[in-house]
């Protein structure tokens, strides 16, 4: 039983839609390394961050029509810092 358990799992993460977030050709020239002192692609997005402004110049991800026309959250988890920085 635990190996059709683990099985299914497998297969399902095998089959999952994952699509590391790549920016369009218009919003890439904003993360290079001229422009940010550190990019950081955290996968679903691509933060540039800048040492002098201690702080983000640009972000950039993609938001989806389904993902908006549901059921939306009042209460926002708080942010944490980012040990990547």
């Amino acid at each position: 039983m635990k190996k059709l358990i683990i099985l299914s799992l497998l297969s399902t993460l095998a089959f999952a839609d994952y699509n590391q977030y790549k920016p369009s050709e218009d919003f890439a020239k904003y993360f290079t390394k001229q422009n940010c002192s550190q990019v950081l692609d955290k996968f679903y997005y691509i933060n540039c961050y800048d040492y002098s402004l201690k702080g983000t110049k640009a972000v950039a991800y993609r938001l989806e029509a389904d993902n908006l026309k549901g059921e939306q959250i009042k209460k926002r988890p708080r942010f944490e810092d980012d040990t990547n920085i």
